[in-house]
């Protein structure tokens, strides 16, 4: 039978460990068995301040005080409560007591010295004027004064979260996280400092946190458009649009003038395939400011993908005219153009959104895509761009480059990963789905990795067709070729080459003792990482294998 002091001992463990749930319940079976244990009493109230629940744990507190006096941490740690829930003249009366009796640990003593300035300070009368410096952008002044703020008033939740919030509004989000969560500690119940955390944690891609610190804010201010606005933002993000749309929709309740909610809604059916819809929202947003860029380029976007071109190159060309120099705005001109038909225009703007983002892998994949079309240039220029992809996302990619531990038996089955955007109702189809029904499996196990923003019929048949399903969209390329490192794959097999959604970023980091382009693209990728380009004399005449990187 476990005693009392064993289940004390284990509650200290799982506390100090972090794993609160299972503390709590042995602080509070050790007190169901023996309600005058007042260590029970003391563990159980830190734990709950922990939680934020005040009150409640400076009524533990008090109780293990009460019962055991003799121990100074029961002392410090009420005091330390009463400090904390902004009652500094009790908590200076209770460790001064403390004092007097006896208690002069360095602990003790600091704390009171801490409790006098709290009590010497007088409370902070310029909080509109620091707000009032971080709506005007005037960051450097919000840090210092904020930095000020938290060594003058270390226990004032107000310093932290302008501090946290400045931090995070110039991207500064490792900064950031550890600030907010010094706010939270003194308030966990303010809503703005939980919202802005989200903001913090999306920045240092701890999405899954991001999401529980706005769905936070959002339960305690119901009516927070920035935190709902967020969330629903986030969600659309991680592809999961309908639940974005959902949210979206809640803030457009709230506030029927915002426009981000529209515009993003827009962008979210647009994801689903319901382009009607989107273009109602766009329509609203545009209602409340008719230049808004975001919204020009979207509809654009939209109206190219129902065939109407022209609507949609004077919508990408307006929101160039604002917003001069953005390379997504650029690229969605270029986008148009290339539909169009007028090559020579798309590749530079293309080039020109290029040398916004230079190290943007998508976007000089576009214009890698767009010079296979051009007339004008000879094959062997054409390929130096394909170079200048290698040398600029390729060759950095090799320093995460490392052995391979792939089981070497010649008996056993090889594992194939085919890399594709297009698992769904496409073209490549034809080809892919006949490989793979008929694919010998005793000696060949298939791995699909599906980078997927929507799935259809088509999908369904793929998934019965494959040993493993595994969906890419959301994962970093290092999450993804660590994955399939982890898979154990044999031979890597991209099915897209240089089209939209592909992951050549993942083939640069060589996840796989062998990889192969095939199927999806005309053209070399221009990574030297990648081993094979697999083809015929008929797309690759004989005397044109120079102009291949594989």
């Amino acid at each position: 039978m476990v005693t009392n002091d064993e289940s004390l001992k284990l509650a200290r463990a799982h506390h100090a460990a972090g794993r609160l749930d299972e503390a709590e319940s042995l602080y509070r079976a050790c007190l169901d068995s023996a309600p005058a244990e007042a260590a029970a009493h003391h563990g159980l109230g830190v734990l709950v301040i922990e939680r934020g629940q005040l009150d409640a744990g400076l009524g533990f507190l008090l109780r293990a005080l009460e019962l055991a006096p003799e121990n100074g941490h029961h002392w410090e740690s009420y005091a330390q409560a009463l400090m904390l829930a902004q009652r500094p003249q009790e908590g200076l009366a209770v460790i001064e007591r403390a004092i007097d009796c006896g208690l002069d640990s360095e602990a003790a003593l600091g704390l009171r010295e801490m409790l006098q300035r709290m009590l010497a300070t007088p409370a902070p009368s310029d909080e509109d004027a620091l707000i009032a410096l971080f709506e005007q952008h005037r960051f450097d002044e919000v840090e210092r004064l904020a930095r000020d703020w938290t060594e003058r008033r270390p226990w004032d939740a107000f310093g932290w979260k302008m501090l946290g919030a400045m931090l995070a509004q110039c991207s500064r989000g490792e900064e950031a996280v550890p600030v907010l969560e010094e706010a939270l500690r003194r308030d966990d119940q303010d809503p703005q400092i939980l919202n802005t955390l989200g903001v913090a944690l999306e920045q240092v891609g701890r999405l899954e946190d991001a999401g529980l610190a706005y769905a936070h804010a959002a339960k305690g201010s119901p009516d927070s458009v920035a935190a709902l606005y967020n969330l629903a933002s986030l969600l659309q993000t991680i592809g999961q649009p309908e639940e974005a749309i959902g949210y979206f929709g809640t803030v457009l309740a709230i506030n029927p003038q915002h426009l981000k909610s529209y515009n993003n809604r827009g962008s979210a059916l647009r994801q689903l395939g319901r382009t009607d819809e989107a273009l109602a929202d766009y329509g609203c947003a545009l209602e409340i400011d008719p230049d808004h860029p975001e919204t020009l380029t979207n509809l654009g976007n939209a109206l190219a993908e129902l065939g109407r071109l022209d609507e949609a190159l004077e919508y990408q060309r307006r929101a160039v005219a604002l917003r001069p120099g953005q390379a997504e705005m650029l690229a969605n001109l270029g986008n148009v153009l290339l539909q169009l038909g007028r090559v020579e225009e798309a590749a530079t703007t293309y080039r020109e959104a290029l040398s916004k983002k230079p190290q943007d892998a998508e976007l000089h994949s576009k214009l890698l895509f767009t010079l296979n079309y051009h007339s004008e240039l000879s094959a062997e220029a054409i390929f130096a761009d394909y170079r200048e992809f290698d040398r600029r996302h390729g060759e950095p990619a090799r320093a995460h480059w490392s052995g391979h531990t792939n089981d070497r038996d010649p008996e056993r089955r090889l594992r194939l990963g085919y890399v594709s955007p297009d698992l769904r109702l496409h073209s490549a189809r034809h080809v892919l789905e006949p490989l793979l029904m008929h694919r010998n499996r005793l000696d060949f196990e298939l791995y699909a990795y599906a980078e997927l923003t929507r799935e259809d019929a088509q999908t369904a048949r793929y998934q019965g067709l494959v040993d493993a399903w595994i969906p890419t969209r959301g994962l970093s390329d290092a999450e993804l070729a660590e994955r399939i490192r982890a898979d154990g794959i044999d031979i890597l097999v991209d099915l897209a080459g240089h089209t939209a959604g592909n992951r050549l970023g993942v083939f640069a980091r060589k996840p796989a003792p062998v990889s192969v382009s095939w199927l999806g693209y005309g053209y070399t990728t221009g990574l030297t990482a990648i081993d094979y380009y697999l083809t015929d004399e008929v797309l690759v005449p004989a005397g044109s294998e120079h102009l291949f990187a594989e």
